[in-house]
């Protein structure tokens, strides 16, 4: 299997950012020249599945974060992106028998009024 490079990289361009996959790229590409862009979609997946990254999905791209803890995503109607920590163990929902949540994700989309 082929090395994958930038993994650290990476995640510290990701730390408490909200990057898409060309953000990342256009910020590795200022320090390496001669990176190419399917190397970082293949290490944005590689770290997506080791857990090392959360994606984000959206309409029509994804964001990139290395902020792991559960938190609720507020997106504003300007492309802002913010992180509001939160207690997940006080939500108390009627899951079905025999299921527990792996986890628990919230996004809300505001507008300024």
């Amino acid at each position: 299997m082929k090395k994958h490079f930038y993994l650290d990289e990476i995640v510290a361009l990701c730390h408490k950012k909200h990057l898409s996959a060309d953000e990342i790229f256009l910020q590795l590409k200022n320090k390496y020249q001669t990176i190419a862009q399917a190397s970082v979609y293949r290490n944005l997946e590689k770290l997506v599945k080791e857990k090392k990254l959360k994606e984000i999905k959206l309409k029509n791209k994804s964001l990139y974060e290395a902020i792991l803890e559960p938190h609720i995503h507020f997106f504003s109607d300007r492309g802002e992106v913010i992180d509001i920590s939160f207690d997940f163990n006080q939500i108390k929902l009627p899951y079905p028998d025999g299921y527990e949540p792996e986890h628990i994700e919230i996004s809300i989309y505001w507008k300024k009024i």
